[in-house]
């Protein structure tokens, strides 16, 4: 991990949750925010006894980080994952707590953050989710040998090139075997796509 990434570090270990109660697991660990390019950031619980990654998720609006009062013993923080709806523990492992609150306020800070797009940015999303579609359907499902369509000018022109790209390089590879959609329609074209969670819930509609 690039330490000049680090965001968040504090030393905490993980909770067993049966759905009822909830029981420290003992082992020493940390919990690390660290930033993996422009807005994305990404949540991991590390054992500290084998330095080993075992809880490791990227942060969505969906996630949020709140301290459990309920719990009277000790410092406990709740990971909720609304999307999911699935939750996680962990308990503070430092007897300071002067970190508390400030953990909970960079954490806060960081996931608004990483949705304050620059407007030009949410105008291309607007493009981009609009005219995805028609893109597929208007040029894939064409003969790969027909003229392109679309403008020059247009938001999109770099995705649908991209697949005509790799269209043909499957025709030339091998002339008597289909492109089919599925074999354009792959995790590298569309992957940061995926990572804006606007567009991704604009997709599914």
């Amino acid at each position: 991990m690039d330490s000049a990434k680090i965001h968040l570090e504090i030393n905490a270990g993980k909770c067993i949750y049966d759905g009822n109660t909830v029981k420290p697991d003992k082992r020493k660990g940390k919990l690390v925010l660290y930033k993996i390019c422009d807005n994305l950031y990404n949540f991991q619980w590390i054992n500290r006894e084998n330095n080993k990654v075992e809880d490791n998720l990227i942060l969505t609006k969906s996630i949020s980080l709140e301290k459990v009062d309920q719990c009277k013993t000790g410092r406990v923080y709740l990971l909720r994952n609304k999307l999911r709806g699935e939750v996680s523990f962990y308990w503070m492992q430092d007897y300071d707590d002067s970190k508390d609150e400030v953990i909970l306020k960079i954490f806060s800070i960081n996931i608004s953050k990483m949705f304050v797009l620059k407007m030009e940015k949410r105008v291309f999303l607007q493009v981009f989710v609009k005219k995805f579609n028609s893109i597929i359907a208007n040029d894939l499902a064409k003969d790969m040998g027909n003229k392109r369509r679309y403008s020059a000018s247009d938001y999109t022109s770099g995705l649908s090139d991209l697949l005509f790209s790799q269209s043909r390089n499957m025709q030339n590879a091998d002339s008597k075997k289909g492109v089919s959609f599925k074999d354009l329609f792959v995790s590298e074209y569309i992957s940061k796509l995926l990572e804006i969670p606007e567009a991704y819930d604009e997709l599914k509609k």
